[in-house]
């Protein structure tokens, strides 16, 4: 069993929106000790009000994701994160946020990328004198007409 709550402030009338497997006081008791949550910035003030908003039926973590997730939508609140995102839109989202990413750090990639040349140009010459050395033991056997032979073939033979 699941239970979506709300934490209101009734200073600046700001909300957190949670959900819990546990019980409502025993999450409140974690949201008064936990330092990084947002939540503490309600708390602080001594000015709030923890309420019930649903009992949701479930033993799927997921499930009661998606549920607190439609409740943060509807209602305004504080939250700095999503209760539950969908793969397309952390898809969707993890390309936008790579395209801005990419946008404001353009000269910083392009003066990796100099660098990144810079220091492995030896390796990729030894690959392309490998290959230019193979290209040169195999044009010799070509020029022989040992390749050749196989163009030779009768087409009698196939009939």
């Amino acid at each position: 069993m699941g239970i979506i709550y709300v934490l209101t402030c009734h200073t600046t009338d700001e909300k957190y929106i949670g959900s819990t497997m546990k019980t409502l006081e025993e999450r409140y008791r974690r949201h008064k000790s936990d330092k990084s949550c947002i939540s503490r910035h309600i708390i602080a003030r001594n000015n709030h009000s923890i309420k019930q908003l649903e009992v949701f039926e479930t033993d799927d973590r997921k499930k009661l994701e998606k549920r607190e997730q439609y409740w943060m939508d509807i209602i305004p609140n504080i939250n700095m994160r999503r209760a539950y995102t969908s793969i397309e839109k952390r898809k969707e989202m993890n390309k936008i946020k790579c395209s801005k990413y990419i946008e404001n750090n353009k000269q910083v990639i392009r003066d990796y990328a100099k660098q990144y040349y810079y220091d492995n140009y030896k390796k990729s010459r030894q690959g392309d004198m490998r290959r230019k050395a193979w290209r040169r033991s195999w044009k010799p056997d070509c020029r022989m007409g040992f390749y050749n032979d196989f163009l030779l073939i009768k087409m009698d033979l196939f009939e």
